[in-house]
């Protein structure tokens, strides 16, 4: 029979692998220091409203591409200048929406092992854009589109 020292050891064991098992195969929540985050300077929105629209993004990201890797989001000025003025021509999912309540952010990632559609595992990404929007200045982003 097996003292309760001898026990107790290995029962700690077990509960530590099991923990460190458990740690590996976990995705990984990315963090604000994870990501290269790089933000023009823009009359159309505050600081605070372009890093309310990074959350958006990276919650979302660590929803929806939880084995993957954000390594940069951008907020380029002239992107999103030329994105509105050409917002009304074709079918945008923005298209309803006025500028002060469309964000377009551009990301960079790599991909793991689980992906959707046509993107492969292990992959690098982007730019990849992540298009927000409003219904006014009071109310919060959310994700409408996202792609190449």
């Amino acid at each position: 029979m097996i003292n309760k020292k001898k026990w107790l050891i290995i029962s700690s064991v077990g509960i530590i692998l099991c923990g460190v098992i458990l740690y590996l195969v976990t995705p990984r929540k990315q963090t604000y220091s994870d990501i290269n985050i790089q933000l023009d300077k823009t009359s159309d929105f505050t600081t605070d409203e372009l890093n309310q629209g990074v959350e958006v993004v990276v919650n979302f990201f660590n929803t929806n591409w939880q084995e993957s890797t954000l390594k940069a989001i951008e907020f380029d000025n002239n992107l999103y200048q030329n994105e509105i003025a050409t917002k009304d021509e074709g079918a945008r999912s923005f298209s309803d929406y006025s500028k002060e309540n469309i964000l377009i952010f551009t990301t960079y990632f790599k991909t793991g092992n689980k992906t959707d559609g046509s993107v492969s595992p292990h992959t690098e990404m982007g730019p990849w854009q992540f298009i927000l929007i409003r219904q006014n200045k009071n109310s919060s982003w959310q994700v409408i589109d996202q792609g190449v």
